[in-house]
């Protein structure tokens, strides 16, 4: 047994709903968005990514109006304070490595059990 542990809620929302209204908008190939959560030592690792046009592409559109990113930073710097401790993300545009498409984000968050 395990255990069990809480996940902060709305942590990948943010990015779910980007990678559907921002990232597959229009592409030509079936559009996939894979949410990867697994466990990493003490911590739970997390992976949003999609197979959509990029990043970079998407804020270069005049329509682009995402918060995401913001609403995400918002969400760790509470947490962060809350436990005390530094919680960073990193997102990628896989569109700029080999010949991928789409974007990967991804976090780590402290395992704690309850």
């Amino acid at each position: 047994d395990t255990g069990a542990f809480n996940v902060p809620p709305l942590l990948a929302q943010p990015f779910v709903e980007n990678a559907i209204e921002h990232g597959l908008k229009g592409i030509r190939q079936s559009g996939e968005i894979i949410l990867d959560c697994k466990l990493k030592g003490d911590k739970l690792a997390f992976e949003i990514r999609d197979n959509g046009i990029g990043i970079s592409e998407v804020q270069e559109r005049p329509d682009h109006r995402s918060k995401a990113i913001q609403i995400f930073k918002d969400r760790i710097s509470l947490l962060s304070k809350r436990m005390k401790m530094s919680l960073a993300f990193e997102m990628i545009d896989l569109s700029q490595e080999h010949d991928n498409h789409g974007t990967s984000v991804r976090y780590e968050l402290p395992l704690i059990l309850k």
